[in-house]
Formats: structure tokens, sequence, C-alpha cells
């Protein structure tokens, strides 16, 4: 889902607050002007300075320009370092770097002192980009900022749904918003009780460990890869990855790909289970509903638009360096692990004796970063490489998802191979193309890269015009009706799902990022539900623009494709077709006119 985040740095990476409030008491002081409130001055973390000392004092826009460079005077002498990371940030980060996902700093604080303090802090390494405000002024609003952010990180309209700002403040949500890319808010750092949900956030967590486990539940992580032999020559390692050592374990497995099946189950085309919904409650045509969809939904650009199917160099580099990373391996120590160690090992599981496939691997061990269950990690300090360990542990319920193992003592043999040194990174060349591929150059695997990317381009054609066709529609009024209704249908869905992997409702919606279905309710739930109706109304204005309906043929085969997936619940097409009749009726139309929209679209390559 997330291929890309940006995070702010004031209140959401460092606690800056102490350095932030001591400058602008020093800049209002050699102003000659009265020094607010501590409340007051904890206020100016996280927006621009120029607009904190607009809206916090009485300042004129003149005043509050030299206020920033008189701030700026103490700040990079003694400021910029009066500062602390947030516990357990580092270990966000650390969790990030093993997935697929690029890592920003959208930041209102000028790059040149945000480098300086990443530096200090040994965290500049972990981000691709890092992207915040000029001396001058230049990005002096966050939604500049997070729109150089993209642009470094060659985000396309087409992948703004798959980026997610992390902030404290109103002014990181409604940045990401003016963007049209999602919100993480987080209250440990400086928004007051309320703010980050009136902004409009997406999502919310409370703490680091909220973060932590929200990302580990949303981003599944990159299986790594290490070397097997002590002259450093390259040799993959078994990629095999046991499953109970993810928090989210078999569990989330397979609620991810339940997930996709549920989506299409319910005519969602593999999208999103709360993208595209049925809408078998309220129709227009078969109640009645008072709504003109015309009237609820003013139309942009749909007939004809240009889409760019084009494969860019960028493109490519982003699969290449996937790639890379994909195959890092690590120097090799012999010795006895430390605590902080990262080690390479192979563990077999045993319960009642015999052994259990799904708690044995081979893989890349990280000691204290939590990611493997609790006791599992420790087990491994004090352990001398290439002599065999046994150790025991509780596997907590919900672990795997399997109750022939959760709730069960495991009875664990280990071996350390070795004990990782300093990353090696793999250069891209033939010697490297050949090692993990049968081509025999570079420059033809690249090749191979730009014609895979062009068919997915090619076969994604429908979904990227109806997208834009969506991004181009502004909703002006949503029927109270449909709403509801929508509302309904949203969580109708996450109940079917837990029904269907035996969790309560609260577990199904923290799976998904929400502290429990109440939390859900409050701030994700609406925004969901228009979501939907918005397709619907597009959809519906649409087809009475253009005359656009569907064929027997095409609704008759896209009942026997939604019935594949429900074969279990119904004893035949027909029952199925009986019972759904409103809702395939419905997603039929939504296909019908996304294939016009296609057929009547340019696209370019």
């Amino acid at each position: 889902m997330w291929k890309y985040i940006l995070f702010d740095l004031d209140g959401t990476i460092t606690n800056s607050g102490e350095g932030i409030m001591n400058c602008i008491r020093y800049a209002l002081e050699q102003m000659g002007r009265e020094i607010p409130a501590e409340q007051t001055l904890r206020k100016f973390v996280g927006p621009p300075l120029v607009v904190g000392f607009r809206e916090y004092t009485d300042l004129t826009e003149e005043e509050a320009k030299t206020a920033t460079a008189k701030y700026r005077e103490r700040y990079q002498s003694e400021g910029l370092f009066e500062a602390y990371v947030y516990e357990g940030f580092e270990a966000v980060l650390k969790y990030l770097k093993k997935t697929q996902v690029k890592i920003a700093v959208a930041t209102s604080k000028p790059e040149e002192y945000t480098e300086r303090i990443l530096e200090h802090f040994h965290l500049k390494e972990y981000f691709d980009v890092i992207a915040g405000d000029t001396l001058k002024g230049d990005r002096g609003s966050k939604q500049a900022v997070v729109e150089e952010a993209l642009r470094r990180l060659n985000v396309t309209e087409q992948d703004k749904g798959t980026v997610l700002m992390v902030g404290d403040r109103k002014y990181d949500v409604i940045g990401a918003k003016s963007c049209g890319i999602r919100s993480l808010g987080v209250y440990y750092g400086y928004a007051e009780t309320g703010e980050l949900e009136e902004a409009g956030a997406d999502y919310v967590v409370r703490t680091t460990a909220d973060m932590l486990e929200w990302f580990e539940q949303q981003i599944p992580e990159t299986p790594c890869q290490a070397m097997s032999d002590v002259d450093n020559t390259q040799q993959p390692a078994s990629s095999q990855i046991s499953s109970y050592n993810k928090k989210i374990g078999k569990k989330w497995t397979a609620i991810a790909g339940g997930m996709l099946i549920l989506g299409i189950a319910l005519g969602v085309g593999g999208t999103l289970l709360v993208q595209k919904q049925p809408w078998s409650k309220i129709t227009q045509e078969n109640t009645g509903a008072d709504y003109d969809a015309n009237k609820c939904v003013r139309l942009g650009d749909y007939k004809g638009i240009k889409v760019s199917l084009a494969v860019t160099d960028d493109d490519v580099q982003q699969e290449i360096d996937g790639l890379i990373q994909d195959n890092v391996t690590y120097e090799q120590k012999k010795g006895t692990v430390q605590e902080d160690d990262k080690i390479y090992a192979k563990f077999n599981g045993y319960i009642d004796g015999k052994k259990v496939d799904d708690t044995c691997g081979e893989e890349v061990i990280e000691l204290g970063s939590d990611q493997f269950v609790k006791g599992f990690e420790s087990a491994f300090v004090g352990a001398t490489t290439g002599k065999q360990i046994t150790f025991k542990i509780n596997i907590p319920k919900g672990t795997y998802g399997d109750d022939t193992i959760d709730g069960k003592e495991v009875t664990f043999k280990a071996t350390v191979k070795y004990i990782c040194g300093d990353e090696i990174v793999p250069t891209w060349n033939d010697k490297f193309v050949q090692s993990i591929s049968d081509f025999k150059t570079a420059k033809e695997y690249e090749a191979d890269i730009r014609t895979e990317l062009a068919k997915e381009n090619e076969n994604n054609k429908q979904d990227f015009a109806w997208t834009e066709v969506l991004e181009n529609a502004k909703v002006k009024k949503y029927p109270e009706e449909l709403l509801e209704d929508a509302k309904q249908e949203v969580l109708q869905g996450y109940y079917d799902m837990a029904d269907m992997y035996g969790m309560s409702h609260d577990e199904i919606f923290q799976s998904w990022g929400s502290e429990n279905e109440e939390d859900f309710v409050k701030n994700e739930l609406d925004e969901q539900a228009k979501q939907a109706v918005k397709e619907k109304l597009v959809v519906e204005a649409i087809a009475k623009a253009e005359g656009i309906n569907y064929s027997d043929k095409e609704y008759k085969d896209l009942v026997a494709e939604e019935y594949q997936y429900n074969t279990e619940k119904y004893d035949s097409e027909a029952e199925y077709e009986k019972k759904n009749q409103e809702s395939l009726k419905d997603n039929a139309l939504s296909s019908a006119v996304q294939k016009w929209i296609a057929k009547h679209a340019t696209f370019s390559k």
C-alpha cells in the first residue's frame, strides 16, 4: 500500500521544543517584545517560523521576518542541538529500511539545519530525501515543503495514493491534504488534544511504539539476504522467513491476502475494500432516492483525457535500487554475541518434540529490534558463533493465527552462523546481474525492467485513467442516504473480514491501524464512506451524460466471476446473484463506465 513515507522533523523525529522556545524568547527579547507563556511558546514547534510569529504574537508580517532572522542568530549556534530523538523513533526507521518504501524528511526547518541535526543524531543515513525550507524562506509553507519532497522522490499523480505524511501538528496534515496525499498524525509531539483529527488526519497514533506497530501491520518487511562464506563471495542465503518472528505473524499475512480476495468478491477489481462498495440498500433506480448525481458532483475532464504510460529512467532506477537493497549482504564476524548485534542464524522450533516448519528459519536477526516474539532475540546474547544453543519460548496467542502453535511452548534449537559486520552493498554491474538473474549484462536487465514496467502500465491503464477522472471530479453535496448506507457497507466489509479470520471487531480494526472499532468510526469511517459515495456519483453522472450501460453478457460474466469468490457462502450462482443483485448491477455499471473512459482516453508511452 505505502511506497513513500514523509516525516516531519520537529515534534515527530526530535523533541526540539527546548531549543525552539529558547530561540523564540531570544528573538522577542532582542526586539523588546513581551515573551508569551510557555503554553503559547509550545505552539511554535511545527509551523514555519514566520507563521508562528504572526499567529501567536502581535507581530506584523515584516516584524515576523525580522524575528525569524533574530531567532536564527541563536539557533545556528546554540539552539540547533538543544533537542533529542524521541525514544523508539529510530526503531521505526530501522524497520522501514527493511521494507521497499522510500523515506524522506519534509520539514519547515531550513535544509541546512535539518541535515546538521540528522547527522548529529546519526539518522541521516536512513533518509532517501531531505526536503526543507531555504534560509531565504522560499518554501515557507508546509505544502511547498511536501511538494519539494514529492518532486525529489519522483512521485507521480498516480503514485500519490501510496504516499503518507507523518507529523505532529495540523500544518503537517493540512500540507499533506493540499498535495493530495494522506497523513498519519502523532500525539507524542506538540499537537493539542483533537488538533490532528480536526485538521483531517487520516490516521492517528499516540506513541512511537504505536507507530512502529502500525507500520508493521501496513508494510511487510522485505526479507534480507546474507552471506554464507567467510571470504565474502556472493552466495544467496535461504529466503525462508519464519512467520512467528513478526508481531503481525500469519494473521496479518492472511488478512492482507484476504483483503484482496474480499475486494474482488465485492466487485472492486482488486482495489481496497473501501474504495468501491456495493450499494445493496440504496440505489437511485430501485428506491427513488432523492438525489441527482449530476447535481451532487461536478465532473472535471473525463472524455478524451491524456494519460501517460511512459516508463521513466527514474522508474527503472527505483527497480534497480530495490534489487540492490534486496541483495545487501554483510561482512562476517566470529565470536560471542552482544546485546545490540545483528546476527545471521539458523533456527528450528519443536512442539512436544516434533519439528514445526512454521517456527523454522534462517535469516538476519537484529537484536533489540523487538521484531521477533518476546524473549527470542535476547536468547542469542552470549551465544558463540558455530555452536548450537537451545531455549524455550511461550508463543502468545494471536502470533500465528494457528492454534497448534499459539499459546504453546516452543523449544528452539539455533546456531549463530556469524555476527554481521558492515553492510556490503552490491554494485549494479554485469557481474552482479549475472549473480541474480539469467541476464549477461546490466544493460540487458535494465531493458527487461523497462519492458516489464511498460507491460504493467499497459495492464493498469484503465485504472490510471479512472484515477485521474476521480481526481478531476469534485463532490458538491453528499446525499445523506448514500453516505449513511456507505458507512454501513464499509463497516460490514470489516465485520465480514473479522468473521472470516476468527477475529473480534476491535482486532480487525486494530489490524488496519485503528485503536479499536470506536476509534475507526470516529476518525476514518466518514472519509472512507465519502470516497465510496464520490465514486458512485461520478459513475452515475458519466453514465447518464454519455448513455453508458452494460450488456446482459457483461453482467452475467461479472456474476460468474464474483461468485467464484463466494462459493462457500452460497449454494449456487443463481442464489448468489439473487441476493446480491443490486450490488452486482452497481459493479457492472462501474465497470462499463471505466471501460468507456479508457476507450476514449489518449494513452502516451
